[in-house]
């Protein structure tokens, strides 16, 4: 059968679902956004994107949120184990500040398996609630890249 070239494009799955979770901690909880893909080669990567609806933090000076991926239980975020913009606002008036959270990795799982990835966030300091998709829908896109 043919194959097709490095780099195609060999399937996609969206999920799209509003997710409303709030969280105070300072340890990664789940979100409740997922997909499952099942790739067709152990060479496939697999591009994950995460756009959220609009989110919130509120009631507290200098806190922010730290969003990240998981890989069935393996978190491959970046950096700390969070991606790379760590969703915050500055400035003298913290209180209800809105904002929206995109982020991409390319993640290799190495498997044919069914494999889910789920979205997972926390407070990056003490004092403040972070409120994820309290207004609008989240998007997960998980694209099967032939490797």
């Amino acid at each position: 059968s043919a194959q097709m070239p490095t780099g195609s494009v060999l399937q996609v799955v969206s999920v799209t679902a509003k997710r409303y979770t709030s969280t105070s901690s300072q340890t990664f909880v789940d979100t409740g956004v997922t997909a499952t893909i099942t790739p067709s080669a152990t060479s496939s990567k697999i591009l994950a994107i995460y756009d959220s609806g609009l989110c919130y933090q509120d009631s507290q000076v200098n806190y922010y949120a730290i969003y990240t991926m998981l890989r069935g239980s393996t978190n491959i975020g970046n950096g700390g184990g969070g991606f790379s913009g760590d969703y915050h606002y500055g400035g003298a008036d913290w209180n209800d500040k809105g904002y929206n959270v995109s982020f991409h990795t390319l993640d290799s799982p190495s498997t044919t398996s069914a494999t889910t990835y789920k979205i997972q966030f926390k407070v990056g300091s003490t004092g403040g609630t972070i409120r994820n998709d309290l207004e609008g829908y989240s998007t997960i896109t998980l694209m099967e890249i032939a490797g």
